[in-house]
C-alpha cells in the first residue's frame, strides 16, 4: 500500500498560534495551566503539552486563584466572564476564526 501525504498538512494557523501561546505560557508560569478539555484536536500534541503544565480539568470548580487557559474552540462568553472572576489569570488561546463567527452565530439564535 502506498500512501501520499497531502503537500500542505499540519496545524491550521489557529492552533499554530495556539500551541506556540500555551508552550511560551507554560516556560514563564511557575505552576500549572488548567485547561478544560483538550487545547486543540490532536492527541499526541495534547500528550505533550500535558505532560509539560497544562493540565486539563473536568469542570470549573478548582480554578479559584489559579491561571486557566480557554481552548482554541472557545467557551460562551458567561463562562469567560466567570473564570476571569475566579482565576488568577486567563490565557485566551481560541482561535481567531473561531472567536470571529461566535457573535455571528449569536445574532442568528436570537
Amino acid at each position: 500500500m502506498k500512501i501520499k501525504l497531502a503537500e500542505h498538512s499540519g496545524f491550521c494557523i489557529g492552533v499554530c498560534k495556539a500551541v506556540i501561546r500555551a508552550v511560551k505560557e507554560i516556560n514563564s508560569q511557575d505552576e500549572d495551566i488548567l485547561i478544560k478539555g483538550q487545547l486543540i484536536h490532536n492527541p499526541q500534541t495534547s500528550r505533550i503539552l500535558e505532560s509539560r503544565a497544562l493540565k486539563v480539568i473536568d469542570d470549573y470548580r478548582t480554578i479559584d486563584g489559579k491561571v486557566i487557559a480557554v481552548r482554541t474552540h472557545g467557551i460562551p462568553a458567561e463562562h469567560l466572564n466567570e473564570l476571569k472572576k475566579r482565576s488568577k489569570k486567563v490565557i485566551n488561546l481560541i482561535c481567531s476564526k473561531v472567536a470571529h463567527v461566535h457573535p455571528i452565530v449569536k445574532r442568528y439564535l436570537a
